[in-house]
C-alpha cells in the first residue's frame, strides 16, 4: 500500500505529501482510502501529517474533514487548555481550511500561552505574517513579522514560493520596514 496510518519508514514530510496526493487522485468516494485518511487523522504522531491526510479526505469529497481535524486538535485542549502548540494546531487546522478569522484567533492564544518559547513566537508570528499577506493586510502583515523578530534575508526567503508574501513585499511600507532590519 501507498500509505498506512502510522507508517514510520516514510519521514514527516513524504507522509504528508502521501496523504495528499492520495486524497488529489483516488476516485472521489473511495471507501478504502477514505478509511485509511480517516485512520491517519486520528492516530498519526505528527499534527501536520495529520492535517495533510484532512486535506487529502476533503479532496475525496468528504465534507467533515476539517471538523474532524478541528476536533483532535480541540481533544488535545481539552486535556491542557494552555497548550500552545495544541492552539497552533488547531490555528493551522482552521487556515488550511480557509478559515484565517479562526486561526488568527487561535494563533494568537499560541503566542499567549507559548510567550516564554522564541521558537514558537518566531514560528507563530510568521503564520500569522503569511495569513495577513493572504489577507492583503499590510498593518497586520509588519505586526507580525516585527514580532517574528526575524531579519531581512530570512523574511525575503519565506517570500519564496508565496506569491501574496512576495506581493506584500513590494509595498512601500514593508519595503521601508525591510530596509530597516539587519541582513
Amino acid at each position: 500500500p501507498l500509505l498506512q496510518p502510522g507508517d514510520r519508514q516514510l519521514d514527516q514530510t513524504r507522509r504528508e505529501r502521501r496523504a495528499t496526493a492520495i486524497g488529489s487522485i483516488a476516485p472521489s468516494g473511495d471507501k478504502d482510502v477514505a478509511r485509511i485518511l480517516d485512520e491517519m487523522i486520528q492516530s498519526e504522531n505528527d499534527f501536520e501529517v495529520a492535517l495533510a491526510a484532512a486535506k487529502g479526505l476533503e479532496a475525496l469529497g468528504d465534507r467533515r474533514a476539517e471538523k474532524k481535524i478541528v476536533e483532535r486538535a480541540e481533544n488535545t485542549l481539552r486535556r491542557d487548555s494552555r497548550d500552545a502548540r495544541a492552539f497552533e494546531n488547531l490555528a493551522d487546522a482552521f487556515s488550511a481550511f480557509d478559515d484565517a478569522r479562526k486561526a488568527l484567533s487561535a494563533y494568537e492564544r499560541a503566542l499567549r500561552y507559548g510567550s516564554q518559547n522564541s521558537l514558537i513566537r518566531r514560528r507563530v508570528n510568521l503564520k500569522i505574517a503569511h495569513l495577513h499577506a493572504d489577507l492583503d493586510n499590510s498593518s497586520g502583515f509588519l505586526k507580525a513579522l516585527e514580532a517574528a523578530g526575524l531579519g531581512r534575508d530570512d523574511i525575503e526567503r519565506e517570500a519564496e514560493g508565496d506569491e501574496a508574501f512576495a506581493k506584500m513585499l513590494e509595498k512601500d511600507r514593508v519595503r521601508r520596514f525591510l530596509r530597516q532590519l539587519p541582513r
